[in-house]
């Protein structure tokens, strides 16, 4: 009893126009002797040793020590680190790929030494090959083959086919069937897949995302941001698995991984640290016996992307980052001033604005306000090759000048807020030098900006104006920002009185300043001096107005002349000070005080309860207090 060692796939007239569907034989190199169970998921432990050997480029924990380096542009060489070292690059005549170099690293003693260049590769389509393809080694009760359009074609149709199909039945086939060398002939001479048609359309649609809708292909494959999606559109039989074989173009199939879809035909596959073409071919696993449906491909292009830069104020500049793949992860922008090397080297984080687009914000103020060349090199996280890849390189020039950094000095309430952009307090250490004109800088305040750019200078007791002097803190120095200045008036406000009713008038104060609070609104009677001032206090309005309503039975009704001044506390003095003296208003009055009315409501004989109602009215007594006397024996003898 002879057990075939190999398995192949049937070539029927149904794949005529594409080729024989075969697995290469490369997979039973990468695999060993090793079976492949039908449903399970294999990975090669070469495809492990790949990645970790990918190159490693530039990180931030790297930009972190640049400038305790002697980090260079250009041709400059750099000084040696006991670590891997970074040296970014840029062309000021086009915008290019990141450089990074690595080298290797020896001990923390030794020098590194036969430094290799890595730059990223063109983003190219690889040629389509043909490849020999040898048997897959299988359970022994596995069958492969193919289907043609999706069926099973009888034994008859398949005998007539011009490369009749080798089948392994169980471990007791019988010395009648096909040697297993025979069957490596057989597969010797069978062409692979032709993919490349295919492989442009699945390209196509891997740039822009998953697909939408009826499609009469057997199996889509898109890029994804962590592997390949696959689906497989077709009806799957009752009890049948759909798998996938996914491998990379590169260095055969030594890359080879199964995955088993999901009842709806669906699975992510991971990247193996390639870029280039990945094959994808599917097969139906129904009972253990495994039948090619499909071959396909995809292009993993090489990343890059577009960087345009415009100016976002006069400090500040906006980075786009677009046509970024999906498989980058996240992006940063080193950037530099062409100046002193790599000496304010950061390394920026963007914000992710759409699925292939970023943005970032740097500001010259965390360079410290250089003009001139700043360099930007775009760097993002490959889920292809799970580390940090140059994708662009460029540049722009700064022109910054004394001024640009803009204050803006008004007036609040318990003093003055100051607003400069945020890019700049973030940036360096900010100072607000403050004084009154009055008396010189008897009265000078220095205050740190607050990162947030608003900062909070006190009033000092004068009004009048108040200079505003901007200092930042550059290589320890104090350089000049900005000079600018506010006006605090002294308050002068507006009184009217209007008459509300025929004992009732409202006074309303208006160009009440900022810090000026509790207004309060003191009213007499012309008659006997004083001696019916009454201070009221007056509400502030929506408008930022102040009203009071004042009543006349409060001064007996007096006729006469009514007088009403206005005070008011200010921030500035920190003292009630006199805001306007009105000509007041004089009035004349027939009527005398009336009692106010009492009424007896809600009596409950059965709870022994009952409500005693006191009601003011304009031209009643004042109320100061209320005492209620209630009984119901004659004698008063219940008096409560």
């Amino acid at each position: 009893m002879k057990t075939k060692g190999h398995g192949t796939i049937k070539k029927s007239k149904a794949y005529g126009a594409i080729g024989t569907l075969l697995l290469s034989g490369v997979l039973v190199a990468a695999m060993g002797t090793t079976a492949v169970q039908a449903d399970e998921t294999v990975e090669n432990s070469s495809a492990t040793e790949t990645l970790a050997s990918t190159p490693q480029v530039a990180t931030e924990s790297t930009a972190a020590t640049a400038t305790d380096s002697e980090v260079s542009v250009g041709d400059t060489k750099t000084s040696e680190t006991e670590a891997n070292k970074t040296v970014i690059s840029d062309s000021a005549e086009s915008t290019t790929p990141v450089e990074v170099e690595k080298t290797t690293e020896t001990s923390s003693t030794t020098e590194n030494t036969d430094a290799e260049v890595v730059k990223p590769a063109e983003s190219t389509v690889p040629e389509k090959t043909e490849t020999e393809v040898a048997g897959v080694t299988t359970e022994a009760t596995n069958v492969v083959e193919e289907n043609e359009n999706n069926s099973t074609e009888s034994t008859e149709a398949e005998e007539d086919s011009t490369e009749p199909a080798k089948e392994m039945a169980s471990t007791e086939a019988t010395s009648e069937e096909s040697s297993a060398e025979e069957l490596v002939a057989s597969e010797t001479e069978a062409k692979v897949i032709s993919e490349d048609a295919e492989a442009a359309d699945q390209s196509k649609h891997g740039a822009t995302g998953g697909g939408t809708g009826v499609t009469d292909r057997v199996t889509d494959v898109y890029l994804g941001s962590n592997g390949f999606n696959i689906q497989y559109n077709q009806p799957i039989a009752d009890g049948a698995k759909i798998m996938f074989a996914v491998w990379s173009d590169k260095n055969g199939q030594d890359d080879l991984i199964w995955y088993t879809a999901d009842s709806h035909g669906k699975t992510t596959a991971k990247y193996t640290g390639s870029y280039g073409k990945y094959h994808i071919h599917t097969y139906q696993n129904l009972n253990g016996k495994m039948t090619g449906l499909n071959g396909t491909s995809i292009i993993v292009p090489e990343p890059s992307a577009k960087v345009t830069i415009a100016k976002a104020s006069e400090t500040s500049y906006k980075v786009t980052v677009s046509d970024v793949p999906v498989y980058i992860s996240s992006v940063q922008l080193p950037t530099w001033t062409q100046a002193n090397d790599q000496d304010d080297l950061i390394w920026y984080k963007t914000t992710k604005d759409s699925n292939t687009t970023y943005s970032a914000i740097i500001s010259v103020a965390e360079h410290n306000l250089e003009s001139g060349r700043y360099n930007v090199h775009v760097y993002g996280t490959s889920a292809v090759t799970n580390a940090l890849t140059g994708l662009a390189g460029t540049h722009f020039e700064a022109d910054y000048h004394f001024g640009d950094v803009a204050v803006d000095a008004s007036l609040a309430k318990d003093g003055i807020d100051l607003t400069m952009p945020s890019d700049v307090s973030k940036g360096m250490a900010v100072y607000h030098a403050v004084w009154s004109a009055e008396n010189d800088q008897d009265d000078i305040v220095w205050y740190k900006a607050d990162p947030s750019g608003h900062t909070k200078a006190n009033y000092t007791g004068s009004y009048g104006t108040y200079l505003v002097h901007t200092y930042g803190v550059v290589h320890g120095q104090m350089v000049g920002l900005n000079a600018t200045s506010v006006l605090v008036p002294k308050p002068e406000v507006k009184a009217n009185i209007t008459k509300e009713s025929a004992t009732t008038y409202k006074v309303t104060i208006t160009d009440v300043p900022i810090y000026i609070d509790d207004i309060q609104v003191p009213t007499w009677t012309e008659a006997n001096g004083q001696d019916d001032l009454q201070w009221y206090k007056a509400e502030k309005a929506a408008d930022g107005s102040y009203t009071y309503t004042f009543y006349a039975k409060n001064y007996n009704f007096e006729s006469g002349h009514y007088n009403v001044h206005v005070y008011g506390v200010s921030e500035v003095t920190h003292s009630l000070v006199g805001l306007a003296t009105t000509s007041g208003i004089d009035l004349t009055f027939n009527q005398n005080l009336t009692a106010p009315t009492v009424t007896v409501q809600n009596h409950d004989a059965d709870k022994g309860t009952l409500q005693v109602k006191v009601s003011e009215c304009t031209t009643s007594k004042v109320i100061q207090v209320i005492r209620v006397a209630a009984w119901s024996e004659s004698d008063q003898s219940n008096l409560h």
